[in-house]
């Protein structure tokens, strides 16, 4: 049965193009993911929308940003800008400067009245980049 089925194939694609028509589907490549390579074993990641470049030792701070509690900012004569203050879950306390790097991927963009914003940015095994800004803001008296 599958020979009657692959001779019928055969003759109907050598028909078409014996006529000089195209045979049909044509597959384009360009701006398409190899749908045989996987993505998994080429960058190591379980999804594309993980990192794929390994950190570098960047210095600076390594607990992410969600680890992190703003505790104060300090405004100092003679010091440029401004410096906060962060704690950990166990009460460590933690410099923080604009520029410095925090966790993984984020740098210290600003410190303003009541908060720091924090930019994370790396690119995904699809080859996205991506960048979002985490906020920490300065609890008030009474808040939680």
């Amino acid at each position: 049965m599958f020979e009657k089925y692959a001779v019928l194939f055969l003759s109907v694609c050598c028909a078409s193009a014996a006529e000089g028509r195209p045979s049909g589907y044509i597959y384009q490549l360009e701006g398409r993911h190899d749908p045989f390579q996987s993505f998994i074993a080429s960058s190591g990641n379980m999804s594309p929308d993980l990192p794929v470049d390994a950190p570098q030792d960047r210095g600076g701070l390594s607990l992410e940003p969600g680890q992190l509690q703003l505790a104060a900012i300090i405004s100092l004569p003679g010091v440029n800008g401004r410096k906060a203050m962060a704690e950990d879950v166990a009460g460590k306390g933690y410099f923080l400067d604009v520029g410095m790097p925090v966790g993984k991927y984020g740098t210290v963009r600003k410190i303003a009245d009541g908060q720091v914003v924090i930019e994370e940015s790396y690119r995904t095994a699809s080859g996205r980049f991506v960048a979002k800004e985490t906020v920490m803001r300065l609890k008030t008296e009474g808040e939680e």
